[in-house]
């Protein structure tokens, strides 16, 4: 009998209800065996984590439902890869040093931590429960829920900043009732409270926006390179992490893309993409498994292995070195990784499915392709 196979079989819900039983009489009466249940579960949990209505959005606006049957097959194909990598790397390379070399914070420059900064200069870390008053407005911050709301009355018009770091997202809760979903890496400024013409944030990084309705105050979104989001009230997706290739993509409702000398306005499936500094804007059909990363997934469809230098360290704080760029873009590779996931489990995958290796040098993780 393989205790570590029943133990996978139970995680992926397959097992058979003999096997079941006695797989839980074994986890109660022995110490090691509970140890090694505990230790996998925390890592592959049974109960999937909540998804966010994204899929049903999108079947509203195109009636596709192809590339969500799509999506489940990665979701299944990645699921049982990741079950192989647990077995065939012995619960996630679980050797000495390795654990904690994963989770070194370095590379890039980057604010540490999760933080709000107010208007007035004030910093408040995010880190722990907190409540906190800034003014006549009170501050609400839950780590476990990710969420950051804030209640109270005033002319409080400046801006306020708050970073998301690596490795993380967060959800802010504005005034109006809008919900801003932020993604990893992230900067945020946004008001206390609106004025009366109109409602002004500013996004550097990733972020899903499901804007409130107001028709007497449009919201605009500012972007780093002087463009501006405007909206009435509808849901958006808004990526700046790379300059040469910055996104705006509309799931409902109606959006305008304004640059100096250019706009665009956008319908429900459409998606606008640019270079930072160039007026030139191109709109394409949304790929939705873009913007998965609200349910913690990155979908990669054969994608070059050149992309993970892009997505580590911004869901890993790990930075990333590639030993040879040009084979890393010949080599592909179709999954999901998931943010709740451990980096270790990721690069279990690529070593059984891709001619990848990995290994830290100076608390750099490095990507080599062999070459045959």
């Amino acid at each position: 009998m393989d205790l570590h196979q029943l133990m996978i079989e139970k995680l992926s819900g397959i097992i058979r209800p003999e096997d079941e039983r006695l797989l839980e009489q074994l986890i109660l009466e022995d110490q090691e065996i509970r140890r090694q249940w505990d230790e996998l579960r925390r890592t592959f949990p049974e109960q999937p984590a909540l998804q966010y209505d994204l899929e049903e959005s999108w079947e509203k606006i195109s009636g596709n439902t192809r590339r969500a049957k799509r999506r489940r097959w990665l979701l299944r194909t990645t699921a049982a890869a990741l079950l192989v990598g647990i077995l065939a790397g012995g619960f996630l390379l679980n050797k000495p040093g390795s654990r904690q070399q994963m989770a070194r914070h370095t590379g890039a420059p980057l604010p540490a931590g999760l933080h709000l900064q107010l208007a007035g200069g004030q910093v408040i870390d995010l880190s722990k429960d907190s409540t906190t008053d800034a003014g006549k407005f009170h501050i609400a911050n839950n780590p476990a829920a990710r969420t950051l709301s804030y209640t109270g009355s005033g002319n409080e018009v400046s801006m306020n900043k708050l970073w998301v770091p690596a490795g993380m997202d967060y959800t802010l809760k504005l005034s109006d009732g809008s919900e801003i979903i932020i993604n990893a890496a992230t900067e945020i400024q946004f008001p206390f409270q609106f004025g009366d013409s109109s409602r002004i944030i500013r996004i550097k990084g990733e972020a899903y926006c499901k804007i409130a309705k107001d028709g007497a105050r449009p919201f605009i979104v500012e972007l780093p390179d002087s463009r501006q989001v405007q909206v009435l009230g509808t849901t958006f997706n808004v990526n700046t992490y790379k300059q040469d290739n910055q996104k705006i993509s509309l799931v409902e409702g109606a959006v305008a893309v304004k640059s100096a000398a250019k706009k665009v306005v956008l319908k429900p499936g459409e998606q606008c993409s640019y270079a930072a500094g160039v007026n030139e804007i191109s709109v394409h059909t949304l790929n939705t498994d873009e913007l998965s990363w609200i349910n913690g997934q990155y979908i990669l469809d054969n994608a070059p292995i050149s992309e993970l230098a892009d997505v580590i360290p911004r869901w890993f704080n790990t930075p990333v070195q590639l030993d040879n760029p040009e084979q890393a873009a010949s080599v592909h590779f179709t999954g999901i990784i998931f943010k709740n996931k451990s980096l270790a489990e990721l690069l279990n995958i690529l070593r059984s499915t891709t001619n990848c290796e990995f290994y830290y040098k100076e608390e750099i993780l490095h990507i080599g392709v062999h070459t045959k």
